[in-house]
C-alpha cells in the first residue's frame, strides 16, 4: 500500500503526503538523522535517483546503500547477534556447572540461536519489499540519466562502487528468488499437496475398513456353513 505513489495511479495529494511519511517508518528511517552524514558520503546521492518520483518517495539513490541504509544497519546488528548467539550456544553444548532456574543457568544453557534465526526470517519478510525495490534499481542503472544533469554528478556504471553494488544487487537477487520459491512451495503444499495426501490416507482406510468388512463377512458365512 505505501508504495503506490510509484506506480501511475491518480492519489489525492494528502493521501500521497501520508504514504510518503508512513513509507519512511516501514523503512525504518528514524535512525536517518543518525545515518544521514554517512549514507550521504557513501550512498553516492550525488549520481542521482532513477527518477523523481522515486527521489520524492525515498529511493534517492541508484545504490542498494544508499536506498535502504538503516536496514543495512539493523541487518548487520541482527547477524552479529546471531553470531554471538551461536557462539554462545556451541560453547555451552556440554556444560553442566550452572544452577538450575538461576541467571546463568537461562543465559548460559539456553540456545538463543534458534530465537535469533526466527527474529532474523521475519525482519527479512517484513525488509522483502523495499529490497526488492532496491535491487531492481541497482541492476537497471547501467544506462542511467541523471535526474537534474545540471546539478548531480554522471553516473559510471564501470566504477568500482557501481560494480561492488552490481554485486550485492545479485546476491540479493538470488535470495529474492529463493524466498519466493519457497513461499510458492509451502502454497502449494498446504493447500494442494496436503489436500491430496488427506484424501490419499482415506482412501487407503477406507478400502482397509472395506477389506476387513469383506473378511468379516466371509468368516461368517464359513460359520454358517459348518
Amino acid at each position: 500500500m505505501s508504495h503506490l505513489p510509484l506506480i501511475k495511479s491518480q492519489l489525492p495529494a494528502p493521501a500521497a503526503y501520508f504514504m510518503s511519511q508512513f513509507l519512511d517508518l516501514t523503512r525504518f528511517n528514524l535512525l536517518w538523522p543518525i545515518l544521514k552524514s554517512f549514507a550521504i558520503e557513501y550512498g553516492y546521492y550525488n549520481e542521482g535517483a532513477l527518477n523523481m518520483t522515486f527521489e520524492a518517495y525515498g529511493y534517492a539513490s541508484l545504490y542498494i546503500w544508499g536506498n535502504m541504509p538503516s536496514l543495512i544497519v539493523l541487518a548487520f546488528v541482527i547477524l552479529a547477534f546471531w553470531i554471538i548467539a551461536l557462539l554462545k550456544g556451541s560453547c555451552t553444548t556440554h556444560t553442566n556447572r550452572a544452577f538450575e532456574g538461576s541467571v546463568r543457568d537461562i543465559f548460559m544453557l539456553n540456545k538463543h540461536a534458534v530465537w535469533m534465526t526466527n527474529f532474523a526470517v521475519r525482519f527479512w519478510y517484513e525488509a522483502y519489499i523495499f529490497v526488492c525495490m532496491s535491487v531492481l534499481i541497482s541492476l537497471t542503472k547501467s544506462g542511467q540519466e541523471n535526474v537534474i544533469p545540471e546539478m548531480n554528478d554522471e553516473h559510471n556504471p564501470e566504477s568500482k562502487h557501481a560494480k561492488v553494488d552490481k554485486a550485492l544487487a545479485l546476491i540479493l537477487l538470488v535470495m529474492i528468488v529463493a524466498t519466493l520459491a519457497l513461499a510458492i512451495w509451502r502454497l502449494v503444499e498446504k493447500n494442494y499437496l496436503t489436500g491430496v495426501f488427506d484424501k490419499t490416507n482415506r482412501w487407503c482406510l477406507d478400502l482397509a475398513r472395506s477389506k476387513k468388512k469383506d473378511d468379516n463377512n466371509e468368516d461368517a458365512l464359513k460359520m454358517d456353513d459348518s
